[in-house]
């Protein structure tokens, strides 16, 4: 199931492209619209979640696990976003992350 229409134009993140932003603000709107969500979209959410609050700023690989985990989010948000939209920075500023609409070709 994919979220509502209303979703689109969605700002979840403002002024950066940090994942150390980014990835809190994207698990932030999941809990907000977890009611939403279908059980095993939940379930991925919850598991980066945790996966996330495991990370160790101190590890070697600490940039490397981020980005992977951002990839996760990423491809998680666009199987919920809806319907002729995508997650991503918006066009007209990359730092600016959310739900936009697909602009036609």
């Amino acid at each position: 199931m994919r979220l509502g229409k209303t979703y689109s134009g969605t700002s979840i993140a403002e002024d950066t492209t940090k994942l150390e932003h980014n990835i809190p603000a994207t698990l932030r709107f999941l809990n907000m619209v977890k009611a939403d969500l279908e059980p095993m979209h939940r379930t991925t959410a919850a598991n980066i979640q945790r996966e996330f609050q495991s990370l160790n700023p101190a590890h070697s690989e600490y940039q490397d696990e981020m980005a992977e985990l951002m990839a996760d989010l990423e491809n998680l948000m666009n199987d919920i976003c809806p319907d002729n939209t995508y997650f991503g920075n918006h066009p007209d500023d990359g730092a600016n992350l959310g739900i936009w609409e697909v602009e036609a070709a």
